[in-house]
C-alpha cells in the first residue's frame, strides 16, 4: 500500500523558479517430453510391491514415501497428472504425462511434449527437483491400468530429479568458476494402485492458453522462417522472480522460447546459455527428439516493456549450441521480433539506483498542477528516507526527452532527489542532466511507463554534492486528470 504525501505548494514554487540552465537502465526450464522417444538413463528396476487400493508410494533417495492423498486428473485432451502428497512433510510427487494409455512413457523432459516428473519438498517449495534431461534427469513411468467405472489408474514409476540448489533467500548458487550447483534426488519404486482420477475439460472456448490475437512473432532458423502455429506468452516465478516466457511452436513439434526476466526493462541485453530459470535465454529445438540449443551468443533489444499493461515489443537473434557441448548441432535465429501481452501481475513502482545502491518504491505519491495552460503531474516516489521526485507535462506522448533543471520551456521534464527526508529542512538536488523516456502511454486506462536518469546536484552551488541515479523505471496508473 502506497502512503500519500502531498507536496504541491513546494513543488509549485519549484515551477515557478527561474533557471537559466537547459542541459539534456540451466535452465530450470519447465520442459515437458514425449511417450514414444526412446528411454535414456540408468533406469532402476521396479520391484514387485503389494499395494493397498488407492495406495501411493515411492523410495526417495532410499527413504520411504507414502501419500495419504493420491488422485490423477485426465483432461479431454488425454494429459494425465498424477499427484500423491505426504502427510507427515507436504512433500509430494507429481507426474505428467501426454496421450495417456496403458503404455510405458519417457519422463525425461524436454519441449517436445508434456511429460515430467517432479518432486516438491513441501506445500511451499518454488524449487522441485524435475527430470530434466538437459541437467541430466530422466524418468520412466508404466500405465498399467486404467478403469472407467469406477475412475481409476494403476502403475508404476521411477526417476531422477534435478534442480540447482539455491540459498535460504531463494538465490541460485555457483561453484567458484560461475557454474550452477546442482543437487539431484533418485526416486525408485514408486508404485500406485486403483487411485481415483477425474475428468476435466480443457477444450472451453475461454481457455486462457489460446492465442492473443493482437500478439505476432517472427523469425528465422537457418534462413528459413520459422512458421509457428501456436504462441504462448506466461508469466511465471522461479525462486520469487518473475519470468516471462514467449513460446513460439509449429505443427512439427519446432520450439523457439525465450526467457526474459520481468524487471529487464527497454535496451538491448545479452543472452546467457545456461540459466538458473531467472535469466535471459534464448532456446531452440528441432522437435524431432534433438537437443534443447540455447543461445551462446545471443541478443534482445527490447523497446517497449509494460509491466502494468503486459505488453512487451523487441527483436532477437542467437547461435543455438547444446550447453553441455555433447550435441555438435548448430543453428543460426535471425530477424527476431515480437510483440506480445501476457497476464501482469506488477504493482505501480518507480526503481532504480542512487550511486550504485538500489532505490525500491515503498510509497508513492501523484499531485497535479495547472500551469501555463497545461497540466503537470508530479510523481513522489519515497525509498527509506529518500525521495525521488519526477515532474513533467501530461501532454507528453511517447518518447525520449532530455531533463531540464527547472521549468524554462511548457514542455519541460525535471527531477529532484531528496537524500535525506528526516532533516528539519531537506536539501533538494536537481537533474543536472538528465534522460526521460515513456515507452508506453495508454491514455484510456492512464497508464504510464517508461526510463529515467540523471545526475543531481545543485548548479548554483559549485561545492554541490553530486548523485548518479541510474536504472530508472517508472510504471504507474495516474490519477484521471482534472
Amino acid at each position: 500500500m502506497f502512503a500519500v504525501i502531498t507536496y504541491a505548494n513546494h513543488l509549485l514554487m519549484r515551477l515557478l523558479r527561474p533557471i537559466s540552465y537547459i542541459l539534456s537502465a540451466f535452465a530450470i526450464l519447465f520442459f515437458t517430453a514425449c511417450d514414444t522417444e526412446t528411454l535414456e538413463g540408468d533406469f532402476p528396476q521396479n520391484e514387485e510391491i503389494d499395494l493397498e487400493e488407492g495406495q501411493f508410494v515411492a523410495a526417495i533417495n532410499d527413504q520411504s514415501f507414502a501419500a495419504a492423498n493420491a488422485s490423477a486428473v485426465l483432461t479431454t485432451s488425454n494429459v494425465l497428472t498424477i499427484t500423491g502428497i505426504n502427510p507427515n512433510t507436504g512433500a509430494s510427487i507429481q507426474i505428467r504425462v501426454e496421450d495417456a494409455s496403458i503404455s510405458t512413457f519417457n519422463l525425461t523432459a524436454n519441449p517436445s511434449t508434456q511429460n515430467r516428473a517432479r518432486y516438491f519438498e513441501s506445500p511451499e517449495s518454488t524449487n522441485p527437483y524435475v527430470s530434466e534431461g538437459v541437467l541430466g534427469g530422466f524418468g520412466q513411468m508404466n500405465l498399467t491400468e486404467i478403469i472407467e467405472d469406477p475412475q481409476t489408474i494403476s502403475g508404476n514409476f521411477t526417476f531422477e530429479g534435478v534442480r540447482q540448489a539455491t540459498d535460504d533467500d531463494g538465490n541460485p548458487l555457483e561453484d567458484g568458476a560461475g557454474n550452477p550447483i546442482l543437487e539431484t534426488i533418485t526416486v525408485t519404486q514408486g508404485a500406485f494402485l486403483k487411485i481415483p482420477y477425474t475428468i476435466e475439460d480443457d477444450n472451453d472456448d475461454d481457455d486462457d492458453d489460446d492465442q492473443n490475437p493482437t500478439d505476432v512473432f517472427f523469425a528465422n532458423v537457418d534462413g528459413e522462417e520459422f512458421v509457428e502455429t501456436t504462441l504462448t506468452t506466461t508469466l511465471y516465478e522461479v525462486g520469487m522472480k518473475p519470468i516471462i516466457k514467449i513460446e513460439a511452436q509449429t505443427d512439427a513439434g519446432e520450439l523457439l522460447r525465450i526467457d526474459i526476466p520481468e524487471g529487464l526493462g527497454i535496451g538491448t541485453f545479452d543472452m546467457v546459455q545456461l540459466s538458473d530459470g531467472t535469466q535471459l535465454i534464448g532456446i531452440y529445438n528441432d522437435g524431432q527428439g534433438g537437443t534443447n540449443l540455447t543461445s551462446n551468443p545471443g541478443t534482445i533489444t527490447i523497446t517497449e516493456f509494460g509491466t502494468l499493461t503486459g505488453r512487451i515489443v523487441g527483436t532477437f537473434s542467437f547461435t543455438g549450441t547444446d550447453p553441455l557441448e555433447e550435441d555438435p548441432a548448430v543453428v543460426e535465429v535471425t530477424e527476431g521480433s515480437f510483440a506480445v501481452s501476457y497476464e501482469a501481475t506488477a504493482s505501480p513502482s518507480i526503481r532504480g539506483s542512487v550511486d550504485g545502491i538500489p532505490f525500491e518504491t515503498t510509497a508513492i505519491s501523484f499531485d497535479e498542477i495547472p500551469f501555463g495552460g497545461n497540466i503537470y503531474t508530479i510523481v513522489s516516489a519515497d525509498f527509506e528516507d529518500q525521495r525521488i521526485i519526477l515532474t513533467y507535462n501530461r501532454q507528453l506522448e511517447e518518447g525520449e526527452y532530455i531533463m531540464s533543471i527547472g521549468y524554462v520551456e511548457e514542455m519541460d521534464v525535471f527531477a529532484t532527489y531528496i537524500p535525506d527526508t528526516t532533516e528539519e529542512e531537506p536539501i533538494e538536488y536537481y537533474s543536472n542532466p538528465g534522460s526521460f523516456s515513456i515507452s508506453n502511454y495508454n491514455s484510456s486506462t492512464d497508464i504510464i511507463e517508461g526510463n529515467f536518469s540523471f545526475t543531481a546536484d545543485q548548479p548554483e552551488n559549485e561545492d554541490s554534492l553530486q548523485f548518479e541515479i541510474t536504472n530508472g523505471q517508472f510504471a504507474l496508473e495516474l490519477p484521471p486528470a482534472d
